[in-house]
């Protein structure tokens, strides 16, 4: 599926392919990655911290972090 997204080339492609790849990388739900904003990526040396503050497994009020490596 990320071959055939990475052919077509287009914008849509690129931001789908990044969505399955970033879903598939941090083990997110559905619902965790379509609460996802730009500012939950906090850059760290060496890869991202992603922050999550909707999610099955918070407390109202908790955040959650995951570790993304560059590589």
């Amino acid at each position: 599926m990320s071959d055939e997204l990475t052919r077509l080339g287009t914008k849509k492609a690129l931001r789908d392919k990044t969505i399955v790849t970033l879903g598939w990388m941090a083990a997110l739900r559905v619902s965790e990655i379509q609460n996802l904003r730009v500012n939950d990526f906090v850059k760290e040396e060496g890869g991202y911290i992603l922050k999550l503050y909707k999610s099955k497994n918070l407390k109202a009020g908790e955040v959650g972090e995951k570790w993304l490596p560059k590589e």
